[in-house]
């Protein structure tokens, strides 16, 4: 089976390859640019593909795309019929997620600053609204909170790209 990502160390890619190393199935990776993955996904050129929510609800809810699983840790608010893949038995918990970066050398009282901002803004109820209809599931981290979850992404995520073989292009 072919699987379509939306590029070489995405997030698409990496749960895709932990998916098959997972359950032992072969696969073969087409990476692409971008939304150029969904759209041979729609004219099924390739077989599967994973994708973050918000690039794809909208052709879930129209009939172009299928749901099969997320892989998240639980069943997402807009689409509560689509069960996570350990319901299916397959345990594997992945997402993507954005996060805002500054320079290394950003004064303290500015990122203070900025993430204030950016929780605040985030977490409006107009915005919350607006990101959970699209797909995404808003969640407000202090800096601490941040820089942690980053480095546990990093020591989550850095030996599977090592198996993948991923190289940077």
């Amino acid at each position: 089976m072919n699987y379509s990502s939306t590029g070489i160390g995405t997030a698409s890619h990496m749960t895709g390859f932990l998916f098959s190393q997972k359950n032992g199935i072969s696969t073969t990776h087409i990476p692409y640019k971008g939304a150029e993955a969904v759209r041979d996904l729609i004219a099924g050129r390739v077989q599967f593909m994973f994708a973050t929510l918000p690039s794809v609800s909208s052709l879930i809810k129209g009939g172009q795309l299928k749901a099969i699983a997320i892989s998240s840790k639980k069943r997402y608010v807009t689409l509560p019929e689509v069960p996570t893949l350990a319901e299916n038995g397959i345990p594997i918990i992945t997402g993507s997620w954005f996060g805002v970066f500054a320079p290394k050398n950003t004064p303290p009282e500015i990122l203070k600053k900025l993430n204030e901002n950016i929780v605040d803004i985030v977490m409006s109820k107009k915005t919350n609204e607006k990101l959970i209809n699209e797909g995404a599931e808003p969640i407000a981290m202090n800096l601490a909170e941040f820089s942690k979850f980053v480095k546990t992404e990093y020591e989550t995520w850095a030996p599977i790209v090592r198996a993948s073989g991923a190289k940077p292009e």
